[in-house]
């Protein structure tokens, strides 16, 4: 596989690797063991570091705080419920985010990385404005009332759930903008920035820190939504929190990578690279790319199954918090529990990544997963079983146990997917050609995990449809298929393994 076309010949790259690799071990023996192990960032690349940490930060904050509010908006709806959520998710968010990716790819064969950046961003941070200022104070008047979509929801039960989704519209299209957030803010563009301008000797080190600021970010979002008092002042944290990272970014980009100390002739020769594929000539080349091929595999993989097993524990949070700023509360704590269990496992994450290397890293998430999901669903398939457990843990309402029973699960499945799974996919790009990481990222994250959980939502929709029921009546089914994803991500963890591997030896850079 031919993974070093956009640097040309191998002498000067390596050459250059070699003299950045011998400078490291050099400082590294003036730092203690202890910073080596917690903070292993030399001091030179202070300046380097200290503002991607930063952008990174607000990025996450921002995506946590979306995540929060739009569930609390769409969630507490008249007539909605977890349910609307799939069909959000597949009739609204999928086609968005196709469209935006094309324009993606688009907007980048003619403009800069630094002139995208800017404007995706600011065209998010001009919605939450509309919407903060504008549609949410007037939202009774612009939705559908409540006898409105019990109506329709009665006269159509197959397709019952789609009337809340239609109904509050406006909510509907938050949840859009803070999914879509999400996908191309922090997974494309953030880590395409980090990607073209931090080495491969610099990311085993900058990206662990990373995955802990994430971390922290998570948790200071549940302090500050329960400060903030209400959605509109914490959609205000995220208008702010936009602004001041398009600040961020201009100075890295004219500051930062524009000091000799951190300016290479690979990152020069990247900058310069052209992309020349169209959006529909990137996925066949996905599509003949075995590599990619399986890293979009356990993207598809982790979207379909998490959204499987948190659809369902949100059904279930919604009865216990049904009020908007009740549910908003819950969601902050949620995210408190989440950071505080990410820092654990970023810290422990650190430690196998630097000692066993990217396999031990990347299987850790898919087991997770299919234990948390096999035992929350376990709650619902077989409550004799569990009941005794329910009470030994002192919980005398089933409803309160699954609810908690869930919300643990789903913690621990995100927080190691920030652990684990997170730095072991963007370093499997790394070795990539240009253009190919470049369209790989914009499909693979912004399709192919896109995908994985809008693949969900059309599960959950066709079993909706046959059986005319809701989350509960479909759990059985959604079980199975949670087990075949688990086998087939942990098969495909392996094959990229290989390939990852090889693909370094090929580039000769030092796994």
């Amino acid at each position: 596989m031919e993974v070093s076309g956009v640097s040309g010949g191998l002498g000067w790259r390596r050459q250059y690797l070699n003299k950045q690799v011998m400078q490291m071990n050099v400082e590294n023996l003036e730092m203690s063991k202890f910073r080596q192990a917690i903070f292993p960032i030399e001091n030179r690349e202070l300046k380097k570091f200290i503002p991607f940490a930063m952008l990174i930060f607000i990025t996450v904050f921002n995506f946590t705080q979306l995540r929060n509010i739009k569930d609390a908006v769409v969630l507490t709806a008249p007539g909605s419920g977890g349910e609307a959520i799939s069909y959000l998710k597949t009739l609204i968010v999928m086609p968005s985010v196709i469209l935006m990716s094309a324009f993606y790819v688009r907007l980048r064969k003619s403009a800069s990385f630094e002139r995208s950046y800017t404007v995706i961003v600011g065209f998010f941070i001009a919605f939450f404005i509309i919407f903060n200022y504008f549609l949410f104070p007037n939202a009774d008047h612009l939705h559908m009332s409540l006898d409105t979509i019990s109506s329709l929801k009665a006269a159509y039960p197959r397709v019952q759930f789609i009337f809340p989704v239609i109904g509050a519209w406006t909510y509907s299209l938050y949840y859009l903008m803070a999914e879509m957030w999400g996908t191309f803010v922090l997974s494309v563009l953030f880590w395409q920035f980090a990607n073209d301008n931090i080495g491969t000797h610099e990311a085993k080190r900058f990206y662990p820190q990373f995955l802990l600021v994430n971390a922290v970010a998570t948790i200071l979002v549940g302090v500050a939504m329960k400060a903030a008092g209400g959605i509109q002042m914490t959609n205000n944290v995220v208008i702010v929190g936009g602004l001041v990272m398009l600040y961020i970014f201009r100075y890295v980009n004219t500051e930062v990578l524009t000091d000799p100390r951190f300016t290479s002739d690979v990152s020069a020769k990247t900058k310069k690279q052209k992309v020349k594929l169209s959006f529909g000539e990137s996925l066949k080349q996905l599509v003949a790319s075995p590599y990619i091929g399986y890293l979009s595999m356990m993207i598809l993989a982790y979207g379909l199954s998490i959204n499987m097993i948190e659809v369902c524990w949100k059904d279930i949070a919604v009865k216990v918090y049904p009020l908007k700023e009740d549910y908003a509360a819950m969601m902050a704590d949620y995210s408190l529990y989440t950071g505080l269990t990410g820092v654990v496992l970023v810290m422990i994450s650190k430690g196998v990544l630097r000692r066993y290397g990217w396999l031990p890293c990347a299987i850790i998430t898919p087991l997770v997963i299919s234990v948390s999901g096999a035992v929350y669903f376990s709650t619902t398939l077989f409550p004799g079983v569990v009941e005794p457990w329910m009470l030994l843990a002192g919980f005398t309402s089933p409803q309160i146990f699954v609810f908690a029973l869930g919300m643990g699960g789903v913690i621990l499945s995100k927080s190691s997917k920030y652990s684990f799974f997170d730095p072991t996919k963007e370093m499997a790009y790394i070795p990539l050609p240009y253009d190919l990481r470049m369209t790989g990222k914009a499909a693979a994250d912004g399709i192919g995990g896109r995908l994985g959980k809008a693949g969900s939502g059309y599960i959950q929709m066709a079993l909706f449809a046959v059986t005319a029921g809701s989350l509960q009546d479909i759990l059985p089914y959604l079980a199975c298929i949670l087990v075949a994803l688990s086998a087939l991500w942990i098969f495909s963890v392996f094959r990229l393994n290989a390939l990852y591997n090889q693909a370094l030896v090929d580039a000769e850079i030092e796994d």
